[in-house]
C-alpha cells in the first residue's frame, strides 16, 4: 500500500477528501457573521416552495397550527422545481432557491419523504437535514440510486430513512450550480466557510419554515453533515452557540467520518502540504479548484490501460482504482473504499463494484472555492481558525460515526472540545487485518452492507432524538454512549 505514497501530491490537483415554546417561535431569519441577514427572507423561500410543492391546499398553509395572519410577498425566489417517484411511495421534491443577486448565488433545497398520496407527505415529528461533502450534490450523494445505472434505483441513505418514517431534507451547496464552460472565477474569491455556513443556515430555516407552513410545530431541527459538510456542520454550530437559544436552529448533529480538530500529528503532517498548496493558489489568484473527477472516470471506463496523466507510472483503471482504495493522505491509513489489494495496489474494492465506484466519479461537481478548501484544511491540522473559537459552547447531541479506515478516527479529538453530554461515537470495522484494508470514508453512504452496518444506527439515533419539543440542550439520549469508540461487523 505504501508503494505509491508519493501519488499524495499528485492528488492534489484531482480529488478532495466528499404546545411550542416562545423559543421555538422565535424568527428564523440567520443572521451569520458575514454582515447581517441574508439578502432573502427564507420564510418567503419557504412559503414558496410549500405552495410549489402543492402540500397545502389554497388558504390552508398554517404555522404552528394556526392560520397565517399576513400573506408574505412573494419574490419569486425558485427558480426551478420538481417532484419525482423513487419507489412505491417515497418521493423526491427539489427546488432551486435564489439567495443573492451573484451570477451562482443559489442552492438546491430537497424532500425525500413517504406521501399518504401524491403530494401528501406523511405528518412526523421524525426528520433530519442532510448536508453533503466534497464533489458531490444531494441527489449524488443521498440518491446515488437515482444516478447509477450500476445500483438499484432506491439505493440511498435517504430513501432508507424515509421508509422509517424520518422526514429527509438536504441541499446543495452553490459550487454545484457552476457549469464546467464557465471562464470568470473572480465571483469565487469570497467563497470560502463564511459562505457554507450561511447557506446551511438558510438551507435548515427553509426546511424548518416549509415543515412549520405545512402542519407540524416550528422546531430546531437534526441534521447530517458529511466530510467537508461535516466541518461546515461544526462551523454552523460553533457560530449557532454564540446566538440566543431562542435563535438556534440545530438540535443535535451528525457529524459523518470527520471532524475539526485532531491531535494525531500522522493526520496533521499529511495535511499540512495542502494548506500550503491551497494558500499559494488563493495568493496567485487562482480561486477555483477544477475538479477532475469526471475525466478520471472517462480514462478509466474508456481509456483503461493507457497511461494515466495524473500519475505516470499507473494505467487510467490503476489511478481510478488508487483513487478508491489507496492511501491518499499517506502514511495516514484513510481511503475512501475497503480495497481488494494485489502486489501493493488496489485491484477493486471489498464492497462495491468498480462500475459503481465510477458511476460515483462520474457524478461530481466541476469547480469548488479554493477559499473553502484552504480553510477546511487549516481545521484538518489543527490550526487556528474562527470557524472552531466556540466548541466548547455547543451543547446539542452528536453522533460521531465513520469508518474505521476513513478520516473519523483521526478527528476523533474533536468532540472533547464540544460542551455536549449527549456524545456516541462509532467507528464502523470489518475487521480488517489492518486499517488500510477497513471500512473507508466513503464506504459509509455507498457500500452494499451500509444500510445494516451504518444507515440503521443513524436511523435509531435520529428517532431517539427526535422527541418533539426537544430543545437539543444536550443531556443522555436513550442508549447514548458517551465518547466510546464501537466496532460493527465481522
Amino acid at each position: 500500500m505504501r508503494r505509491f505514497a508519493t501519488l499524495t501530491l499528485v492528488l492534489l490537483a484531482v480529488v478532495l477528501a466528499g404546545g411550542c415554546t416562545e423559543e421555538e417561535r422565535a424568527p428564523l431569519t440567520p443572521d451569520g457573521a458575514s454582515g447581517g441577514p441574508p439578502p432573502y427572507s427564507p420564510e418567503a423561500m419557504a412559503f414558496e416552495l410549500v405552495q410549489e410543492a402543492s402540500w397545502i391546499e389554497e388558504g390552508e398553509a398554517r404555522l404552528d397550527g394556526a392560520p397565517i395572519v399576513s400573506v408574505m410577498d412573494h419574490q419569486n425566489l425558485i427558480t426551478e422545481f420538481e417532484r419525482e417517484v423513487i419507489a412505491g411511495n417515497i418521493a423526491h421534491y427539489s427546488a432551486v432557491i435564489e439567495t443573492g443577486p451573484g451570477p451562482y448565488d443559489r442552492i438546491g433545497i430537497h424532500r425525500v419523504v413517504r406521501e399518504t398520496r401524491p403530494f401528501r407527505p406523511i405528518w412526523s415529528p421524525k426528520a433530519l437535514f442532510l448536508l453533503h461533502g466534497d464533489l458531490k450534490n444531494f441527489e449524488g450523494m443521498w440518491i446515488p440510486g437515482q444516478y447509477s445505472p450500476n445500483l438499484p434505483d432506491d439505493f440511498g441513505l435517504a430513501v432508507y430513512l424515509a421508509r422509517q418514517g424520518i422526514d429527509v431534507w438536504g441541499m446543495d451547496q452553490s459550487w454545484n450550480f457552476i457549469p464546467q464552460e464557465e471562464t470568470d472565477f473572480s465571483f469565487l474569491q469570497g467563497w470560502g466557510m463564511q459562505k457554507e455556513v450561511d447557506h446551511l443556515s438558510i438551507g435548515l430555516a427553509v426546511a424548518r419554515n416549509a415543515r412549520a407552513f405545512s402542519g407540524h410545530k416550528l422546531e430546531k431541527m437534526l441534521f447530517l453533515g458529511y466530510s467537508s459538510g461535516c466541518m461546515t456542520g461544526y462551523s454552523f454550530l460553533n457560530e449557532e452557540a454564540q446566538r440566543p437559544e431562542a435563535m438556534r436552529q440545530a438540535k443535535g448533529f451528525i457529524a459523518a467520518d470527520c471532524g475539526v480538530r485532531s491531535d494525531d500529528q500522522t493526520w496533521i503532517d499529511a495535511n499540512l502540504p495542502y494548506v500550503d498548496w491551497y494558500q499559494s493558489l488563493y495568493d496567485s489568484g487562482q480561486y477555483q479548484e477544477i475538479l477532475t473527477t469526471r475525466d478520471v472516470a472517462y480514462r478509466a471506463r474508456y481509456l483503461p490501460g493507457d497511461e494515466s496523466p495524473y500519475a505516470p507510472g499507473l494505467t487510467n483503471l490503476q489511478f481510478a482504482l488508487f483513487l478508491g482504495g489507496g492511501q491518499i493522505w499517506a502514511p495516514a491509513f484513510t481511503h475512501y473504499h475497503a480495497p481488494i489489494v494485489e502486489d501493493g495496489l488496489p485491484i477493486g474494492f471489498q464492497f462495491l463494484s468498480i462500475d459503481q465506484w465510477l458511476d460515483f466519479l462520474e457524478n461530481t461537481a466541476a469547480y469548488e472555492p479554493i477559499l473553502f478548501l484552504l480553510e477546511y484544511n487549516i481545521l484538518f491540522c489543527n490550526l487556528d481558525s474562527p470557524f472552531v473559537s466556540n466548541l466548547s459552547d455547543i451543547t446539542v447531541p452528536v453522533l460521531d460515526i465513520g469508518g474505521a479506515g476513513g478520516i473519523a478516527p483521526y478527528m476523533a479529538a474533536t468532540v472533547g472540545y464540544l460542551g455536549s453530554t449527549d456524545i456516541t461515537q462509532m467507528y464502523v470495522s470489518v475487521g480488517a487485518p489492518e486499517p488500510a484494508l477497513d471500512y473507508g470514508h466513503i464506504d459509509i453512504f455507498t457500500a452494499s452492507n451500509s444500510p445494516e452496518l451504518v444507515w440503521e444506527p443513524i436511523a435509531r439515533w435520529v428517532i431517539q432524538h427526535s422527541n418533539e419539543g426537544q430543545g437539543g440542550h444536550g443531556g443522555h439520549g436513550e442508549g447514548s454512549q458517551s465518547a466510546q469508540e464501537i466496532a460493527v461487523g465481522d
